[in-house]
Parts: C-alpha cells; sequence; structure tokens
C-alpha cells in the first residue's frame, strides 16, 4: 500500500488526466486526490466522472476551499478517488501495426520508472560505419540527452552538459531537448505571470497566433493551463471566451516545415515541428474538452509572394535555432520580412472585418515580431521562452506555483509525455531503466496525422517484450488502450 497521492488538474487536455491518475493506481495507490482551480474544476470533474464511468473507480468525497494562487484569489476542489481493480474480461486488444497509442506506452513507462526512481534518454545515432568488405552498416552509437529522476513529490531533469562542448558537444541536440521540455510543459514562460493578468482583463478576447506559438505548443501547454488555475477577477475566472486567429500564411510556413524531408522521403526535424504544430492545431479546433475556445483561419493565400526566399528562410530560421539554441540574436535569419508582414496583415485585415471592443491580441515568441506589432497597434504579447535563462542551469525541476496552503501547484510532466516530445525533436531516442532498452521513434514519414493526434510512438517488437517483461502493475494496459481509442474519438476525433 503506498501513501495517497495529489493530481493537479490544470487545463490540460481531460484525457492526459486521466492516463496520469490510472498510472498512479498502477503504481500502487488506493486513494488519490485530484484538485481542481478555478476554471480547471470542470475539468476535473470531468475527469473524475470518466475514470468512475469508464474504469469503475470510485469518488469517495468532494470538498471546495477558496485559496490563493500566486498572490490571486482562486477556487480548489478537492475530490478523493478510491482504486478498484479493472477487469480484463474480454479484452484482446492489440496494435495492428508498429506503432503504439500514448496510454499504453505511458503506463508501462511509469510503472517502471515507479521501480528504478531513474532513467536516461538518449538520440539514437543514424550514421553509419563500413566493415571490411566495405558495406555500411548502422553505428549504433547515442548521444546521451538527459537523466530524468524523482525527487520527493517532484520530477527532476539532468541535462547532459557534454551537449555543449565547444569541442565534441552536439549544440544541435541540446537545442532539440529544450523545444522538447518547453512543448511537454516542463518549462513555462518566464512571465507568466504579466501573461495571466493581461489576458484576464478581458472576459472575451482575440488572439492572433504567430507560427512559433504554435511550434512551442504555447496555448495548449502554456497559456491554457496558466489562465485556468486563478480568479484574477476574486469570484470568476476570465477570460470565459477565446477565439484563436490563426492567419493562412502561418499555415503556408507550417505547411512548408511539414514538407521538408530527405532524399528518402523521411521527415527532417523541421518536418516532425510542423506536424507537431498541425497536431496542436486539430486538438486547438476539434478538442471538445476546451470549452470557451474556438480556431479559425484566416487570409487567403497569395501565390505572388510564395518565394524561394521564404522558403529558403524558414529553413534557416531552423538551421540557426539549432546552431546556437541560446543565442536570441540568431533566432531569426536576415530574410525578407515578408512572412511576418503577411502574418500581421492577415490578422489586421480580420480585426477590421469584425466589430469587436474587448481584447484583442497578437501573440509571439519572436521579439521582433512583437516590436513590429507594436508599431503597427495590433497590441502584441511577447511570450518570454525560458531557454536563455536557463542555459547555464543542469538541473531542472517540474514548474511548481505556490499556494496560500501547504501544498504548492506541481506541474508533473508524466515519463511517456516527455519521451513523446523528445521523439519528435530527435525522430528516434532510446530510454534506459534498470536493466531495459526500450526503442521509440516519431512518425518518420508524416503519412498519418492520426498518429500525431494519438501522440503514438514507433516500438519494436523487442522493446514492446522489454516494456512488458516484470511488470507488475495492478492494470492491464490493454485495457486501458482499448478505451482511450474511442473516448480519443469523443473528444478529438481520428480521421485524417
Amino acid at each position: 500500500m503506498h501513501q495517497d497521492a495529489t493530481l493537479d488538474v490544470c487545463g490540460k487536455r481531460t484525457l492526459e488526466y486521466v492516463v496520469e491518475c490510472l498510472a498512479l493506481f498502477n503504481r500502487g495507490h488506493d486513494e488519490i486526490t485530484l484538485r481542481g482551480f478555478a476554471g480547471s474544476i470542470p475539468k476535473a470533474i470531468g475527469t473524475a466522472r470518466i475514470l468512475q464511468d469508464k474504469f469503475g473507480i470510485d469518488i469517495a468525497e468532494s470538498q471546495i476551499e477558496s485559496i490563493k494562487v500566486a498572490n490571486m484569489d482562486s477556487a480548489c476542489l478537492h475530490i478523493s478517488l478510491k482504486f478498484r481493480p479493472l477487469s480484463a474480461a474480454g479484452v484482446s486488444f492489440d496494435f495492428p501495426d508498429a506503432f503504439v497509442d500514448y496510454s499504453y506506452y505511458s503506463l508501462l513507462l511509469d510503472w517502471h520508472f515507479s521501480k528504478a526512481k531513474l532513467c536516461k534518454i538518449s538520440k539514437k545515432d543514424h550514421s553509419s560505419v563500413k566493415d571490411d568488405r566495405g558495406q555500411s552498416h548502422p553505428s549504433g552509437r547515442r548521444t546521451h540527452l538527459l537523466t530524468v529522476m524523482e525527487k520527493g513529490d517532484d520530477l527532476a531533469c539532468i541535462r547532459n552538459d557534454a551537449l555543449l562542448d565547444e569541442k565534441d558537444g552536439d549544440p544541435k541536440a541540446f537545442s532539440g531537448l529544450s523545444e522538447a521540455l518547453y512543448r511537454s510543459g516542463f518549462m513555462l514562460p518566464s512571465n507568466w505571470r504579466d501573461l495571466i493578468r493581461k489576458l484576464s482583463s478581458y472576459d472575451d478576447i482575440i488572439l492572433g497566433i504567430d507560427t512559433n506559438v504554435l511550434y512551442g505548443c504555447t496555448v495548449s501547454e502554456h497559456l491554457l493551463p496558466l489562465l485556468s488555475i486563478a480568479f484574477p477577477k476574486k469570484y470568476f475566472a476570465t477570460p470565459n471566451w477565446a477565439l484563436l486567429v490563426v492567419p493562412s500564411a502561418v499555415m503556408h510556413e507550417i505547411e512548408e516545415a511539414a514538407n521538408i524531408r530527405d532524399e528518402r522521403g523521411f521527415l527532417q526535424v523541421e518536418g516532425r515541428y510542423g506536424f507537431r504544430a498541425m497536431q496542436e492545431i486539430i486538438e486547438l479546433s476539434q478538442g471538445t474538452d476546451i470549452p470557451g475556445v474556438s480556431l479559425i483561419i484566416v487570409g487567403e493565400a497569395n501565390p505572388i509572394l510564395d518565394t524561394r526566399v521564404e522558403i529558403q528562410g524558414l529553413r534557416e530560421d531552423f538551421c540557426k535555432r539549432e546552431d546556437k539554441p541560446f543565442d536570441r540574436r540568431s533566432r531569426r535569419s536576415f530574410k525578407k520580412s515578408t512572412g511576418d508582414m503577411i502574418i500581421r496583415d492577415q490578422y489586421k485585415a480580420f480585426l477590421r472585418c469584425i466589430d469587436f471592443h474587448k481584447g484583442t491580441y497578437f501573440i509571439t515568441a519572436d521579439k521582433s515580431n512583437a516590436a513590429l506589432a507594436r508599431t503597427e497597434a495590433v497590441n502584441p504579447i511577447f511570450i518570454r521562452r525560458p531557454d536563455a535563462s536557463l542555459s547555464d542551469i543542469r538541473e531542472i525541476i517540474n514548474p511548481k506555483i505556490e499556494t496560500d496552503g501547504t501544498d504548492p501547484i506541481r506541474f508533473i510532466v508524466p515519463l511517456g509525455k516527455l519521451a513523446f516530445e523528445m521523439a519528435v525533436s530527435s525522430g528516434q531516442i532510446i530510454i534506459e531503466i534498470g536493466d531495459k532498452t526500450i526503442n521509440l521513434g516519431a512518425d518518420a514519414k508524416g503519412e498519418r496525422l492520426d498518429l500525431w493526434v494519438n501522440r503514438s510512438l514507433l516500438i519494436d517488437q523487442h522493446s514492446r517484450a522489454q516494456l512488458m517483461q516484470g511488470y507488475a502493475g495492478r492494470i492491464d494496459p490493454r485495457v486501458v488502450a482499448h478505451t482511450m481509442r474511442d473516448l480519443q474519438e469523443e473528444f478529438v476525433g481520428l480521421n485524417d
């Protein structure tokens, strides 16, 4: 029997919290407490209902209290859940291909991690070596990226300092690692308090979205969770309605990125980022558990402005981010400003066509684009990413926000979610837990968008056997995967 656990619900996808609750029960906890804050209280209730209706978990009791979060008024709902064994009768579900859904591998990875308390994540080297007969074979080399360990109730990521070594380091791998930590929600924007206060000034808002915001999954992993935890106006959450406006020029940039492949048709890192951005758009536009949020694409494509200069500039941007990940001066290439200008113009044209007199903002992680937007009176919000401030910090602890209670709000990132984002950045990764070595890969060819929506990863038969070897969790992961597929269709949809 394990000590009772607590899971904080803070505005991310409902099904993520369902899997996290099941993972805690799977570790051996008999009772867990869901804490829903402010705007996330309905999400906590929805999570508890799914666990009760679909998995037979008992809801013991609930209570609500008033607290302060980051010196702002909030409400906190406590829901006590008690474990009841899941029946596996009649379940013969298995994955028809080499790709495995998130709920399945996340449960298994979490259970092994709970026993080992530590794991190492490496990037698979795709280089080859020649044998005595001149034939090429995979080198088998790997680059260690990250060590993940539990520290009490927190999760700690220790980055490999050697990646930044001037002689033998791999700055591209370090950049991809930072991107993965940010996309997974393990790092918050450094100006998150200002973001909450500014976006909460109105009950209805319109947000113009820049391309880099979609690449970083800033809306789903940062803005929505942060906006859901406090009541800046004390007794009601604002905003209660948000329209996300994506200019078609942004879609053009994402499309160009998603088409960057090697000569064999495999996605390069830019291509995987493009598909990850499309996944973000689908979840924001089709997700039924994101109340009050709508997404539209505005503006018409102009083929005259689809120039080689823009395409080359986009590729140079990615290269500069990878080569010098913490040099903000190198974040943008010296390319024509056509793309950013069109993005702003399409957003401004949309605003001129509607009669809206509340909060309108243009969100970007590009300082230059934010400055230009200000000169055009577009009211920008600059997302200050934490990469630069954390470049010299070796150990990163999951984000926490202090309350006036005894326990802070913890943004715990499951190992499975971190593994998915690292696979997006690196293509293929290796996770070492105890005596097990697990190979995971992202969709290499980008042929099925449902693989991204499901956060599915390529897992070979040997690695699947490794995951099941010695597994003694309380829950059959096949039962969860079978049920979660139906729920995923209901919440988002799987059609390409």
